[in-house]
C-alpha cells in the first residue's frame, strides 16, 4: 500500500488546487494592477518635470553665457507636446513628448531668460496626468526672480 500511495502523490497538482491557485493569482493582480497604474502615471508626471527643470537649467545657462536673450517656450500644440529652448532664432534644445500624456491648467507660454541669468518674469507650470487628472498628485515647476528652477510635488501656488 505504501508504494502505491508513493506513486500516486508523485502526479503533480489535481485540477482543484490549479483552480485555487489562479483564483488567488487574479485576485492579487485585480488589486495590484490600479495601484501599479498609478505609479506609472506620477512616474510619467515627475520625469516630465524633471526634464522641464533640466531644459531651464539649459536656457539659463546658455543666457548667462551668450550674455544674451533665451527663450523657452512650449511647442505650437502646447506643454503637453513639448518645449524648445532658443536664442535668437537658433534652437539650442528640443524636447518632444508623446502626446495627450500630461495636462497643464496654465496659460504660460515661455520664458524668457535674460544675459544675467535671470528670468524677465516669474514662470510657474503644473503638470498632471491627462488620464488620472486629480487622482494623481500634481507637480509644479516654477521659477522665481533669482532664476533658478525648482520642481515640487502638488499644485503651483
Amino acid at each position: 500500500m505504501s508504494a502505491r500511495f508513493q506513486r500516486r502523490s508523485a502526479r503533480g497538482f489535481t485540477l482543484v488546487e490549479a483552480m485555487v491557485v489562479v483564483a488567488i493569482l487574479a485576485v492579487v493582480v485585480g488589486i495590484g494592477a490600479p495601484e501599479f497604474s498609478r505609479f506609472i502615471a506620477d512616474q510619467r508626471v515627475r520625469g516630465i518635470a524633471t526634464d522641464l527643470v533640466a531644459s531651464l537649467l539649459v536656457a539659463r545657462s546658455e543666457a548667462i553665457k551668450r550674455n544674451a536673450d533665451v527663450t523657452l517656450a512650449r511647442s505650437a500644440s502646447g506643454w503637453s507636446s513639448g518645449w524648445t529652448v532658443a536664442s535668437g532664432g537658433t534652437d539650442i534644445d528640443k524636447r518632444q513628448l508623446p502626446g495627450g500624456k500630461i495636462s497643464t491648467p496654465s496659460t504660460v507660454t515661455n520664458v524668457v531668460f535674460q544675459g544675467t541669468g535671470r528670468p524677465t518674469t516669474v514662470f510657474a507650470l503644473e503638470l498632471r496626468d491627462a488620464h488620472y487628472g486629480t487622482a494623481i498628485t500634481p507637480r509644479c515647476v516654477s521659477v522665481g526672480l533669482d532664476g533658478r528652477p525648482t520642481q515640487t510635488r502638488g499644485g503651483c501656488p
